[in-house]
């Protein structure tokens, strides 16, 4: 892959960070960083966030992100993971740029990643743009 288009993504993804800043905030307040990827989880799903945990949601995040990079030829943003106890503990939801796009129950973090790769293959030109 030529240098000119291996930053030409590494810019593009910069500019997804840049994005989500408002630049005209006063200077003395917190501006809150709006994230490309985000995945929430009830209280039920955290068992499956533990490195040493049968299905490790994280590990299978990760390899199904570096996965898809190949396959679109480009570089993803990062999927920040967080809980949620105001879900039900069942419920997970997944945002893009910071709105909920999906929502759903799965008995397996498994379902979960599965489910994301969609949401972000059905959302890529808004995470790449």
């Amino acid at each position: 892959m030529p240098f000119t288009q291996t930053f030409r993504k590494i810019r593009r993804s910069y500019r997804l960070g840049v994005a989500a800043w408002k630049l005209d905030a006063p200077e003395n307040k917190r501006v809150a960083l709006v994230d490309a990827i985000g995945l929430e989880l009830g209280s039920s799903f955290l068992r499956f966030c533990d490195d040493l945990a049968e299905g490790n949601l994280i590990g299978r995040i990760t390899e199904m992100r570096n996965q898809l990079s190949v396959e679109l030829d480009t570089v993803l943003p990062t999927v920040r993971v967080r809980d949620n106890f105001g879900l039900d503990e069942a419920t997970y939801v997944i945002s893009v740029l910071g709105l909920e796009v999906a929502r759903g129950e799965a008995p397996s973090a498994e379902k979960i990643v599965s489910h994301l790769r969609e949401v972000i293959r059905h959302h890529k030109a808004a995470l790449l743009t």
